[in-house]
């Protein structure tokens, strides 16, 4: 049998149980100051006669007691304890003095009884205090409430409305149901990946499912969760297959690939444009961000594989500069343009004696040399028992017209620089 100890208000109870060595079973008694009552204990009883119990009694009780006690399965009889005195922690009376009292606090205590031994535990420390909760009488608790700073009240929560589950709405501090913002850190990029077109490689480009955070002030994540196909040559309309020109007529440019967005719809898609700050945006379209640029080539966009920041040319172009002892720049073949990037190149003089000194665009010129710095970055082969004939650059930035800056030691060669890629941290870094 489970036998729980209680009370009533004004009034002691005392249950004893045991096992009888003469009757050879166990055996439980109740004894209380006011008797035991039918309606409360099951059972009836004169005050302070010792009243045998047969089956289970769990006092206090209140009339929703079972049907709150009903939602806390229990799987073991430690777990039923603790679901027992949990709900019966939800009643709280008043007390001979006026004030508000729970019936069952501080902890609860297991007592198992065997015909050899009786053993405790502690199965729950509780404050001595607490909050009445009702499951079911609503009328009774006032509903949620809180303020700026210092706490709210007890109280209900409220219940959403509808399509508030739909929406992924959560309750806030001020007690009502709001969508979580879609703000996101600056310069959150994941996936997005873009590859040429099987169908349409000369028009078309594929884009991966991802996520970026958009360029406004308060980022907004822009989701696009299924891969999407933009058309160079034909304007802009939503959804994949479709055309994805800003403005104007396909040309051979650099065309900048933007994620946009549609606040009042969530809608996602992308668009060409030949501005990488400023693109022709489609009506109720706001949110943006550049996630990458291609490059058309007579007539076509040129192939390329991405991974990650490093976008490589699916065959290298060579450009060809001759050497100067002065400052000159060289636009790098089949290279993005308007925004300054880190190219992956190879060079190499191919004629004379000249040393080269390669360099960005930003950084101050200097002329290259053999012994000091800044030193130098290719030279023919077999001018110096140390010489070099290449140069794999990973640290120059070129300027928005896709230049970099060459300077050699003398005008008798020429430098040859076969683009490979670039590295495009498309507003990561800001």
């Amino acid at each position: 049998n489970s036998i729980l100890a209680g009370h009533e208000l004004h009034g002691e109870e005392l249950w004893l149980c045991g096992h009888s060595d003469q009757r050879q079973r166990f055996e439980a008694y109740g004894i209380s100051s006011h008797g035991l009552k039918q309606n409360v204990h099951g059972i009836t009883s004169e005050p302070w006669a010792i009243t045998p119990i047969e089956g289970n009694i769990i006092v206090p009780i209140d009339p929703t007691f079972y049907q709150r006690l009903a939602t806390r399965p229990a799987n073991t009889i430690e777990e039923l304890g603790i679901a027992i005195a949990e709900c019966q922690r939800q009643m709280i009376w008043e007390n001979a003095h006026g004030d508000d009292e729970i019936l069952v606090g501080a902890h609860i205590q297991l007592t198992t009884v065997t015909k050899d031994m009786i053993s405790q535990k502690i199965l729950r420390n509780w404050p001595d205090k607490g909050v009445k909760v009702s499951f079911f009488d609503t009328g009774a608790v006032s509903g949620l409430s809180a303020d700026s700073g210092s706490g709210g009240t007890k109280g209900l929560v409220p219940a959403p409305g509808a399509g508030d589950a739909a929406a992924g709405k959560f309750l806030k501090a001020d007690g009502t149901w709001s969508v979580p913002s879609a703000s996101v850190p600056r310069g959150q990029i994941f996936g997005l990946t873009l590859s040429n077109n099987a169908t349409d490689a000369t028009n078309d480009i594929d884009i991966s499912v991802g996520e970026a955070a958009s360029e406004d002030a308060t980022p907004i994540r822009m989701t696009l969760s299924s891969g999407l196909t933009k058309r160079l040559d034909a304007a802009w309309a939503v959804g994949s297959g479709n055309g994805g020109l800003d403005t104007g007529s396909i040309a051979n440019a650099t065309y900048h690939l933007w994620l946009i967005r549609r606040p009042d719809t969530g809608v996602v898609d992308a668009l060409f444009s030949t501005s990488a700050t400023s693109p022709t945006m489609p009506t109720n379209y706001t949110q943006k961000r550049r996630i990458g640029s291609v490059v058309r080539i007579s007539g076509a966009l040129i192939a390329f594989v991405q991974f990650g920041d490093k976008f490589l040319l699916a065959a290298p172009v060579q450009t060809t500069a001759t050497t100067t002892t002065s400052a000159s720049l060289v636009a790098l073949a089949s290279f993005p343009t308007g925004l300054k990037l880190e190219p992956v190149i190879l060079a190499w003089n191919l004629t004379g004696t000249a040393v080269t000194y390669l360099s960005s665009p930003d950084v101050t010129d200097q002329a290259p040399s053999t012994s000091t710095a800044p030193g130098f970055d290719i030279r023919i082969a077999g001018t110096g028992a140390a010489s070099t004939e290449t140069f794999i650059s990973n640290h120059l930035i070129t300027d928005t017209s896709a230049r970099i800056r060459h300077r050699s030691s003398a005008t008798d060669g020429t430098v040859q620089i076969a683009t490979r890629g670039w590295i495009d941290t498309r507003g990561r870094l800001g």
